[in-house]
């Protein structure tokens, strides 16, 4: 999805305009910033302030508002003097692709980055909601979620937790958060794609977000860019059924089966109601 978006029409119109490097880049480094030892205060995003001491929650609010609207502003600026021939809204992918020293984060993960702080670094959307509302900007959202399992898998291959129970409960707890706020923002949903999706449904919507008016030129871009896994890439259903069921983890891991079924139902549902 990174990929697509980079080099979308959606992403060269920002170009067009001298938003993209200038400004969105600073507006993704407010809302959810990397930050290390001693510089914790100076680098944290609203997202994560509360990992960092003595950090403004206020001040970075208003940051985040000021710069949605100056983004709004440069973009009318140059439509009304005549340097760019845009005059429909086109989108802005704000967590799907990084702008230049943006920080080192793509899409926006429950939890994110490593630390003590881990299990609080996720996303409030009440928190960009607020300073999107201020700023009088439409800010709208997708759910990529990915099978529970797939995640137990990738997490402790990269040595960010542990096969137990507790890294379990931190992720069905993060799962409870998502389908929330999923309900909570219903009508601000765009979309739900599976991690490893094997239908149309994934492209097409690239397509859409990301203002791909030119069908034939699109299918060229995602045909290079995405495959359908191979089967032997992707995970045994019957394997996992077992473990499921026989593992010593089993509880959590049906808890955590579960919230990823609600959530994913949330999501799903929201988009159905929209389109209504």
């Amino acid at each position: 999805m990174g990929e697509i978006a980079a080099i979308s029409p959606a992403v060269r119109r920002l170009r067009d305009l001298h938003i993209w490097e200038e400004k969105v880049g600073k507006l993704q480094h407010l809302l959810f910033s990397y930050y290390e030892g001693k510089n914790a205060a100076l680098e944290t995003g609203i997202w994560n302030a509360h990992c960092a001491p003595r950090k403004a929650a206020s001040k970075l609010e208003m940051l985040i508002t000021g710069q949605l609207r100056e983004i709004e502003e440069q973009a009318n600026i140059m439509i009304e003097q005549g340097l760019v021939n845009y005059r429909k809204p086109f989108p802005l992918p704000l967590n799907t692709v990084l702008a230049k020293d943006a920080g080192r984060y793509g899409e926006v993960s429950y939890p994110n980055f490593a630390g003590g702080c881990r299990q609080l670094n996720y996303p409030d959307l009440n928190l960009l909601y607020n300073a999107c509302k201020k700023a009088r900007v439409d800010c709208l959202q997708v759910y990529l979620f990915r099978h529970p399992l797939e995640i137990l898998n990738s997490v402790v291959k990269r040595g960010y937790v542990k096969n137990d129970t507790s890294t379990m409960q931190i992720y069905i707890t993060h799962l409870h958060v998502m389908a929330n706020q999923l309900r909570m923002h219903a009508l601000k949903t765009l979309g739900c794609f599976g991690f490893f999706s094997k239908d149309d449904s994934w492209g097409g919507a690239q397509k859409d977000l990301w203002a791909w008016f030119n069908s034939e030129k699109y299918k060229t871009v995602i045909g290079s860019l995405y495959k359908t896994p191979e089967r032997s890439n992707m995970t045994n259903t019957k394997q996992l059924q077992q473990w499921i069921w026989q593992s010593e983890h089993a509880p959590f891991v049906r808890s955590w089966w579960n919230v990823h079924l609600h959530a994913r139902h949330a999501c799903q549902q929201a988009v159905r109601d929209v389109r209504r």
